[in-house]
């Protein structure tokens, strides 16, 4: 079984991910860092050459690839459920996990940040706030969808595994 973790960028999927994957002894996959493996270009530079309908094309791609792995966690893009056909995809063949933050908490968590964020790396204060806020409600309709929810700042790793319990197999929780 995969399991999926979106949310908005900045959400701790990344973080939490990597944790969740050594816990249950699975492979850890990032979609951005796939893309950078791959295509030799950060998201935000590709972003900036190419533009971001070219990025979903390429992220859409990586997304159907996870369907041949096995017992992964995978980190998705922020953006990544809210395109194409992607949202079902992911319910189809994982269980997926939503990191849902407010606003403000998300904005507080992406000033801090040292990775450059595409969709927001040009806003600051009060611009950079209304920004996330419109990207979120965008967003969150998709988000919604996932099989579990985690709300809060401060995810931590026994929760979201006490979430996945029931689609674990005994041995793996």
């Amino acid at each position: 079984m995969n399991i999926y973790l979106i949310g908005f960028m900045g959400s701790g999927k990344t973080n939490i991910g990597k944790q969740l994957a050594r816990q249950l002894g699975y492979k850890f996959y990032d979609l951005d860092e796939m893309f950078e493996d791959k295509y030799h270009f950060t998201v935000s530079h590709f972003f900036e050459k190419f533009g971001e309908t070219e990025f979903r094309k390429i992220e859409k791609s990586l997304l159907l690839s996870t369907v041949n792995f096995t017992q992964a966690v995978i980190s998705t893009g922020g953006g990544t459920p809210c395109f194409f056909d992607n949202m079902p995809f992911i319910l189809k063949n994982g269980v997926s996990v939503y990191f849902k933050l407010t606003a403000p908490q998300l904005v507080s968590r992406l000033k801090q940040s040292r990775k450059p964020r595409p969709l927001v790396k040009s806003f600051e204060g009060e611009a950079l706030e209304d920004q996330v806020a419109a990207l979120l409600a965008i967003r969150e309709p998709f988000y919604l969808q996932a099989n579990r929810i985690i709300e809060g700042f401060d995810i931590k790793l026994e929760e979201v595994v006490n979430l996945l319990r029931d689609y674990l197999p005994a041995s793996d929780s």
